[in-house]
């Protein structure tokens, strides 16, 4: 039997009523640092105590349980069983992003942003890691600090982390201030249903992430060690996500053998697989967002939203949408999830609120506040909406080469008090809507359940200028709503919100207009009822005619 001290860290009285009787527990009700979250009570353990050169060291979070699906019982089992032999035994969650990402380090910039930041890190604990080519597989892949190590492995750890920590520590170089810098937890829910949505969570510094990749830089940089990881693959002993086993596969294969094909059709399925697994701050696959904390600690000014890149390469959509079901559950049971599960365009991002109960003007928001240093066209759109038409991503570009907002259906003029852009009145009294004239209205959109339309509403021609659009479907390039202050009103929560948008884009003098993209509709509106009636008073006392 393994010698083992697997402790877990409490820093709070409700922490440690959570803690399993089976680890040690390890008190940080104190809490000195909270800037550096465990690392403070692992660092004051290591530094104070001798550690046994055959025993097995583990500091978990109290999360451990919740992310893992372990208790103390299986992880002595599993050391005792297989890691007898192994200088690091991993219980790494998130399965999902150890497969979809080349290394841990990209993984870092897609979830939390800070390109340079990361990469700096990464380079400094070992220089020769290069984040677009160099390749962590769920072999040497750990999320969470979750494994437990002898006492070389964690000598070396710390070694490495006390460089990181000095650094930060001393606060004068631009590292040391993006080091310390609050960036967002950003995580989604995971394929294997361990963690949860924390988009509105306070963020940490970004020094917490970088301790948490510790691990992992070391297990690739030095082959030496013997490392027993039990992923999730692993321990539930099913192929829930054959995909994401291809993708690791791939990887194995290529780090084993250098052959380059396999890294090439990594990145190939990579792409496509993304859009059904991933839900990060709108970053795609190696491609980093602005690190502004290094740009600013180097002097950059800050002036207005820099403009989305017009090369050779496609233009960057990035779609904002909230849905009441989990991750999981997009995918497969609503009318968006199926269709970006089918094709992911090149250029394409999901911003995904995922098990959302917030209003769509909070939310839309929070994805509009993050375009700031990652420009990209915003595509806000209900998770009832089928994305027909196969060349919807060109054809939105061309339609917004043309108008600053870009909608699917909406009306050519705006009547005062217009409840809606397709009724021009409503009469309180009578609770009656009077639809407008039809010669009023532009575009067309299917509707009905699936990817097959019941019916086709053809209102008029598309390619019209509109002072109204519907929000089933609406899209912007980032930089021009920051350029002209265009937000959406929290006091809207669903009812009414596109109607309040369009009007504060007109009052900037933002161009709106449809365009001709196929799209299915799986309701045909909902009008009436208290809290219809309630945004619409709010609607009337905010805009008056």
């Amino acid at each position: 039997m393994a010698k083992t001290e697997i402790y877990q860290i409490f820093y709070s009285p409700e922490s440690r009523a959570g803690l399993d009787a089976g680890f040690i527990p390890l008190d940080n009700l104190s809490n000195e640092r909270p800037d550096w979250r465990e690392y403070w009570p692992i660092r004051r353990f290591l530094l104070g105590r001798t550690l046994e050169a055959d025993t097995y060291y583990g500091f978990f979070s109290a999360k451990f349980g919740a992310k893992t699906g372990l208790d103390s019982a299986r992880v002595h089992n599993l050391i005792d069983s297989h890691g007898a032999d192994a200088d690091v035994v991993a219980f790494s969650p998130f399965f999902d992003h150890a497969a979809l990402f080349t290394n841990i380090i990209e993984q870092a910039v897609a979830c939390h942003g800070f390109p340079d930041t990361f990469r700096q890190c990464a380079q400094l604990i070992a220089p020769q890691f290069k984040p677009e080519r160099s390749v962590m597989t769920s072999l040497d892949t750990i999320f969470s600090n979750f494994f437990v190590a002898r006492r070389e492995f964690w000598t070396e750890w710390l070694r490495q982390g006390e460089r990181l920590f000095e650094i930060a520590e001393d606060g004068s170089t631009p590292l040391a201030r993006a080091l310390n810098t609050i960036v967002p937890y950003a995580v989604p829910k995971s394929t294997d249903g361990q963690t949860v949505s924390r988009h509105n969570v306070p963020g940490v510094p970004a020094k917490v992430f970088m301790i948490e990749r510790l691990a992992s830089l070391l297990l690739w940089s030095h082959r030496r060690w013997r490392v027993k990881s039990f992923s999730y693959p692993t321990l539930s002993g099913t192929v829930k996500y054959p995909d994401l086993l291809v993708l690791d596969a791939l990887k194995i294969a290529y780090v084993q053998s250098g052959a380059e094909p396999y890294l090439e059709t990594f990145r190939r399925l990579c792409a496509g697989a993304a859009s059904r697994y991933l839900i990060s701050p709108g970053q795609p696959l190696a491609t980093p967002c602005p690190d502004v904390a290094v740009a600013a600690a180097a002097g950059a000014s800050s002036g207005p939203p820099a403009a989305e890149p017009r090369g050779a390469a496609p233009e960057k959509i990035r779609i904002v949408c909230a849905t009441r079901k989990s991750h999981e559950e997009f995918a497969t049971q609503t009318a968006l999830g199926r269709s970006l599960s089918l094709s992911a365009p090149a250029g394409v991002e999901l911003r995904l609120f995922a098990a959302n109960r917030e209003g769509l003007p909070h939310v839309y928001n929070i994805a509009l506040d993050e375009s700031r240093n990652s420009p990209a066209i915003l595509l806000f759109v209900h998770d009832d909406v089928y994305l027909g038409d196969f060349f919807w991503a060109e054809r939105l570009r061309e339609g917004l080469d043309r108008f600053d907002i870009v909608g699917v259906v909406g009306n050519r003029r705006r009547a005062p008090r217009q409840p809606s852009w397709f009724f021009s009145a409503f009469d309180c009294a009578r609770d009656i809507l009077t639809r407008d004239n039809r010669e009023n209205f532009s575009g067309s959109v299917g509707y009905g359940p699936g990817c097959q339309p019941e019916g086709i509403d053809a209102f008029g021609p598309s390619g019209q200028k509109v002072k109204l659009l519907d929000g089933l479907f609406l899209a912007a390039r980032s930089s021009r709503l920051w350029e002209k202050s265009v937000r959406f009103d929290d006091r809207f929560q669903f009812h009414l919100y596109d109607l309040d948008f369009c009007r504060q884009a007109e009052r900037a003098g933002l161009a709106m207009g449809t365009w001709p993209i196929s799209v299915i509709h799986g309701s045909k509106g909902s009008f009436g009822g208290e809290d219809w009636h309630r945004s619409y008073a709010r609607y009337v006392d905010k805009w008056g005619d």
